[in-house]
């Protein structure tokens, strides 16, 4: 999906839907597009078809360059945050994706700083377009193929930056999803480390893959022991990234098949066990470092993520 932002007047936009954030019991930022849907907006308002309860979604069909303007409902206004900014913007792509829209347009939320705004809305739409489509029919599958941030303001170089961090992030994000869902059969410890592999080559990172060799060498006896129940080889991958400015060190799993207690455990969520325990960071840990070291370098630039860091010193994970 491209994602451009588009810093002229609205009016001139030209797109199959213009999505508006909308709070409850405030249409105030809807006025100045009534006109555009030759008052229907207005009507369906104050009919109350649309009263901007949280992620309510409203479509109007237009005949102009705009050929859609949805309304999503953003809740109170003061229990409105990043977090729902971020789902909202979701909700919308996928509300869109399905009706086979192949590009949109979304005005910034205007109560959040230029940055956040920007970062919040390109998150949410990446990441709830994500799918893992490797043993889909390709033809059935409908995407977005453009999305374009409606931008305000001076701040065009802030809101261009956030774009890029928050692609980058979230096509690391794509990654580890992409990682996790595939089969055992697939993702074996060879493919993982081939993959963490070819990462670190793009992004100029060291790269050590041990074999089962060195893991005997060293003694490495409890990798060896869970081993012994496959029939692939186990790989210990470590990657080494040192334009930092403080040392941290994130260590994974990476039991590409958990088997764990499976004679002992009920059938109950029984194929969840590849992916989160409650204990662990969101996605496999045997994925976190991939991903983490994905998107530590672009092009270059370190790009690091702050909220996982924080997430891990506030439970004391280093």
């Amino acid at each position: 999906m491209k994602t451009v932002l588009f810093t002229k007047p609205v009016e001139e936009l030209k797109t199959e839907a213009l999505a508006i954030g909308v709070y409850e019991d405030d249409y105030s930022n809807i006025e100045k597009f009534d006109a555009l849907s030759d008052g229907i907006i207005t009507e369906c308002v104050k009919d109350k078809e649309f009263t901007g309860k949280l992620y309510q979604i409203s479509i109007f069909r237009l005949k102009n360059n705009i050929k859609r303007i949805i309304l999503v409902g953003l809740g109170k206004k003061e229990d409105f945050n990043i977090h729902k900014a971020r789902i909202a913007s979701g909700k919308v792509a996928v509300f869109l994706r399905d009706k086979n829209i192949k590009d949109f347009s979304m005005i910034m939320y205007e109560d959040f700083n230029p940055y956040d705004s920007a970062y919040s809305i390109v998150e949410g739409v990446k990441l709830a377009l994500y799918s893992y489509n490797d043993f889909k029919t390709h033809d059935d599958i409908k995407n977005i193929e453009t999305f374009t941030i409606i931008g305000s303001g001076n701040n065009f170089l802030e809101i261009d930056n956030a774009i890029r961090n928050s692609i980058i992030i979230s096509d690391a994000v794509y990654i580890a999803r992409d990682l996790a869902n595939k089969p055992s059969n697939v993702a074996t410890p060879s493919y993982i480390a081939k993959r963490a592999q070819a990462i670190c080559k793009k992004n100029d990172i060291k790269c050590k893959v041990l074999e089962k060799e060195d893991m005997i060498r060293l003694g490495m006896n409890g990798i060896l022991a869970v081993n012994r129940g496959s029939d692939h080889p186990p790989k210990f991958v470590v990657m080494e990234y040192e334009g930092g400015k403080e040392t941290i060190c994130l260590v994974g799993k990476g039991i590409t098949f958990d088997s764990g207690g499976i004679s002992i455990k009920s059938s109950s969520k029984m194929e969840e066990m590849k992916f989160v325990d409650e204990m662990e960071i969101e996605i496999n840990e045997n994925e976190s470092v991939t991903l983490n070291f994905r998107f530590v370098v672009d092009d270059n630039e370190p790009v690091i993520n702050e909220k996982l860091v924080e997430y891990l010193r506030e439970r004391k994970k280093f």
